[in-house]
């Protein structure tokens, strides 16, 4: 293939090892300037051949562009005798270089290396543009109520925070982010299409994986019975597979697609319950494990009375809310093979005189009882 970057690689050549350079027209401003048009002219009228193909060829002109940028990056941080005429050139010529990256971006989108490294130059550029309106989409992600965690998710892709080089997929979400955002910013957002936007542009960010699983589990924390728990792990299921994937290069192509990996956690988690409530049945039918411990008081006095064990340390767990749910769970009463959690907790939190004097009672036999015995 052409190798279109020779004059470039001349100069740097012999910036590098301290030779002079020849004193012509291409080591000025314009010479700089019609080198890099003759490039983008030699680009767009390029013609494949049966060898390679068009992408290719734009595969090839990416990866020697952006390690010449690299290249002369590096000389201008970390060259200490350069004179500040020969930084200039090194500027001029990274200028010509970003120009013709982003003419190729720019015009030859379905042929271009989204895995190409960004230079810093369009890293800064695009930082400094983010600055700008960066308070508007705080403000915005305020008013929606979007939590803190997936925030500095979205800050940290936006901004291209990245434990490796950011590279162009990376810049290509980051402004997919930013025009959504944009649509939305006299708006509210709305969390759940937020996130279901996310999975759909196919952002496998480690740390929002661990978000999304985070947020799962807080909803199964909240169910109180195994039926409620499959529910919500079915809906789940259906709202994931229901999110159409864009075809688009995944954020981090080294990792599986977001959507399946959310899916094989809550199959995997799916498969655990099935197990346990086999186990559970199994243990019922056996006769090892009851199946509900009847009481022969009202669900408002049994939750009355578990209030008072709660009150004087009875029973240790100061939690109301996992002590509701391990009594619903193993406690019928005369009332109701299924308690629910709404009645037992109106008989927690607000007793009547009726079921506090019923209890009383009760206690006042168990007091009678036990001193009987004493």
């Amino acid at each position: 293939m052409d190798f279109q970057l020779d004059y470039f690689r001349q100069i740097i050549y012999l910036i590098s090892n301290n030779l002079d350079l020849d004193d012509d027209d291409l080591t000025t401003q314009a010479g700089i300037e019609e080198e890099t048009q003759r490039i983008i002219k030699k680009i767009d009228t390029h013609q494949p051949n049966d060898i390679y193909t068009f992408t290719d060829f734009i595969h090839f002109q990416l990866g020697a562009l952006t390690r010449t940028a690299k290249e002369i990056e590096d000389i201008i941080s970390f060259k200490d005798d350069l004179s500040a005429d020969l930084e200039k050139l090194l500027e001029l010529m990274l200028n010509g270089i970003e120009t013709i990256i982003w003419h190729i971006y720019t015009y030859f989108p379905d042929q271009f290396d989204y895995h190409a490294l960004l230079t810093k130059k369009r890293i800064s550029a695009h930082v400094k543009q983010l600055d700008i309106t960066i308070e508007e989409y705080l403000l915005l992600f305020k008013k929606s109520n979007i939590d803190q965690e997936l925030i500095e998710i979205l800050i940290d892709a936006l901004y291209l925070r990245l434990e490796d080089p950011p590279r162009f997929r990376h810049l290509a979400f980051s402004n997919q982010l930013l025009h959504y955002l944009n649509q939305h910013v006299k708006k509210d957002l709305q969390k759940e299409t937020l996130i279901n936007y996310l999975i759909s542009w196919k952002f496998n960010h480690p740390r929002f994986f661990e978000y999304y699983i985070h947020n799962i589990s807080g909803k199964l924390r909240d169910s109180v019975t195994i039926s409620e728990h499959f529910r919500e792990l079915i809906f789940l299921k259906k709202q994931i597979s229901q999110v159409p994937i864009e075809n688009t290069i995944p954020y981090n192509p080294r990792l599986p697609q977001i959507n399946r990996s959310l899916l094989q956690v809550i199959e995997s988690e799916l498969d655990f319950m099935k197990q346990l409530d086999f186990l559970n049945s199994e243990l019922m039918n056996s006769g090892i494990l009851d199946a509900k411990y009847k009481v022969s008081l009202s669900v408002k006095q049994l939750a009355y009375l578990i209030f008072l064990a709660v009150e004087v340390g009875i029973i240790t767990e100061r939690k109301a809310k996992r002590v509701h749910e391990y009594i619903i769970s193993h406690v019928s009463t005369t009332e109701t093979e299924r308690i629910s959690e709404k009645s037992f907790s109106n008989g927690y939190y607000v007793p009547n005189s009726v079921d506090i004097g019923i209890v009383s009672d009760k206690l006042a036999e168990m007091l009678a009882k036990a001193q009987s015995q004493f």
